[in-house]
């Protein structure tokens, strides 16, 4: 995504030269690397776009959730069922997103196949 917004070019886009510096350290092959790049470059019929998500979780904490999704009616299904499946709510945006600093970032690895 941020190849595509800022340019594939690592020396005209510094976000993109962070991220692949970031993946050098956490050792990413180089062709996975390239390959993503390469994505960026011909489009490949992905378009992956932000979406948010806020509601109230367990005990009433509050919850904000950031997707990058490439079919925002299913993203929100599978959010959706993840609140009522634990009994809580979601809300509407904005409904606690007042409430937090952005801090940190979660993010769930996948598995190479």
């Amino acid at each position: 995504m941020c190849a595509k917004a800022g340019g594939v070019d690592p020396d005209g886009n510094l976000a993109l030269r962070g991220i692949i510096e970031r993946a050098k350290k956490a050792q990413v092959p180089a062709h996975v690397i390239e390959k993503a790049i390469d994505k960026a470059k011909g489009g490949g019929g992905e378009d992956f776009t932000p979406a948010r998500y806020e509601g109230y979780g367990p005990g009433g904490c509050m919850v904000i959730i950031d997707c990058l999704t490439d079919n925002p009616n299913r993203t929100f299904g599978d959010v959706r069922l993840c609140f009522t499946k634990t009994k809580c709510k979601i809300g509407t945006q904005g409904a606690v997103s007042h409430m937090f600093d952005h801090a940190a970032i979660f993010a769930r690895r996948q598995p190479h196949v």
